[in-house]
């Protein structure tokens, strides 16, 4: 079942974390002259932080997800705060700022939580081709717009690009995170299981056709026919010029037209006489089937909540990874000024291992071949790479050492989440691209 994968995926998490913090704890209390004690304090600093960030994420699993939407929102709403208390602002920029937070964020994420096949029914599109343009189009017009409102011209386009930095990493790409459970992830079929790897998309097409059929069937009235056209009346009424009103056809009473045979839709693994799963009424599953296109909240799938999982999980992975790889060996700097602990080796034997990782974790995942969570794990190591290195420049621009203290040795929200804010639109697309493919 998908929740036992689920919780063998949760469990096993935990129990390399509860594994790390022993290990720390050894650690710290050896007196072994040859362990840097700066490395083994980061990395207590990083196992700490991995269980904030753990724990409220998997609390929200259990409480849906309405819940997870609303946490990663209220995540986007801190790190977009620690962004602007950063980066100077005028007065002039409240007004935008205030229009930023009370709309712009809470409407991102509204869109990003919406049941797709609810927003389809009722607006006739998809929600990702408006949470898409959402940010990088119509706000990104409007903040400028209300810059200028504000008649203050002073450095102008500096105060416009601030903003609309913070909004893209902050928001819109975080965005891209939570928007995994509104994804379609189909069930992880094989080849040898099915005969072909298209004739899973066409029995959930088929699936869903008759679903949306189904509720029309339902929702059509009732017509009575005129009393000539029902069964077993003759057609003496009908007018001479009508087609086929001769005497002999008048005369002779019109058969009773037979049942119309009924055909019903069998879900797999369901006895032919049923047109429902076990344990379900042809009613209940009318009201399933209705509820498709009625209730705006997505319903709760482990398997998008494991792959929204196993994302996270493999980029903090890779942190740690291109982290101890630099570690290992510190020639080749990528910028030192920028970061000095961060190597060409570190990044690519980090996203090489991370890949590995990846595909140890296949089983956890609903990628079809073995090799794709490898490929989506050493894009992803890579970009979280860039988000790393990118949030170090704003820093060192500013002269300032971290983000905020909400966490420990890693100073605030967007410390730890600037990998994972650049990594999200990534992974989303290459995982929509190998679950579509045809």
């Amino acid at each position: 079942m998908e929740i036992n994968k689920t919780i063998e995926l949760l469990a096993g998490t935990f129990l390399v974390l509860i594994l790390a913090t022993i290990g720390v704890f050894v650690l710290r209390r050896m007196k072994d002259p040859n362990l840097d004690p700066a490395v083994i304090e980061t990395f207590r600093s990083r196992v700490r932080a991995w269980w904030l960030l753990f724990c409220p994420l998997v609390g929200a699993f259990f409480l849906g997800p309405t819940a997870t939407v609303s946490l990663f929102a209220m995540i986007s709403l801190l790190a977009f705060r620690e962004y602007i208390t950063v980066v100077p602002t005028r007065l002039a920029d409240h007004r935008s700022l205030f229009w930023v937070y009370l709309f712009c964020i809470p409407a991102q994420f509204l869109l990003v939580g919406l049941d797709p096949h609810w927003f389809r029914a009722r607006f006739g599109i998809s929600p990702y081709l408006v949470f898409s343009i959402l940010i990088p189009a119509y706000v990104f017009l409007l903040v400028p717009a209300w810059i200028a409102a504000s008649n203050d011209p002073k450095r102008f386009l500096e105060r416009i690009a601030k903003i609309q930095v913070g909004l893209l990493i902050c928001v819109y790409c975080l965005g891209f995170v939570p928007a995994l459970l509104t994804m379609e992830v189909p069930a992880r079929q094989t080849e040898e299981a099915v005969g072909s790897p298209v004739l899973p998309q066409l029995l959930d097409s088929a699936v869903e056709a008759a679903n949306y059929a189904a509720i029309a069937i339902e929702t059509v009235p009732a017509v009575v026919l005129p009393e000539t056209c029902q069964a077993g009346k003759t057609t003496k009424n009908l007018p001479e010029s009508s087609p086929g009103s001769s005497e002999s056809m008048r005369d002779d009473p019109v058969p009773d037209d037979p049942a119309p045979e009924r055909h019903t839709v069998h879900y797999p693994g369901t006895p032919a006489s049923s047109g429902a799963p076990p344990g379900q009424t042809g009613e209940n599953v009318a009201n399933e089937r209705r509820d498709m296109v009625e209730k705006p909240l997505p319903k709760p799938s482990w398997r998008k909540l494991r792959l929204l999982f196993f994302f996270v999980l493999i980029v903090q992975i890779s942190d740690l990874l291109q982290y101890a790889w630099s570690q290992s060996s510190r020639k080749h700097v990528v910028a030192p000024t920028i970061n000095s602990t961060r190597t060409w080796s570190g990044v690519f034997g980090g996203a090489a291992t991370t890949a590995l990782i990846g595909i140890a974790l296949w089983y956890f995942t609903p990628f079809t071949r073995w090799w794709e969570p490898g490929v989506v794990a050493f894009a992803v190591s890579l970009m979280g790479f860039a988000g790393g290195i990118t949030m170090s420049a704003i820093k060192r621009d500013r002269g300032v050492e971290d983000y905020g203290t909400l966490v420990e040795g890693h100073g605030g929200i967007l410390d730890r989440l600037d990998s994972l804010c650049f990594a999200a639109p990534l992974f989303y697309h290459l995982t929509w691209l190998f679950l579509n493919k045809t």
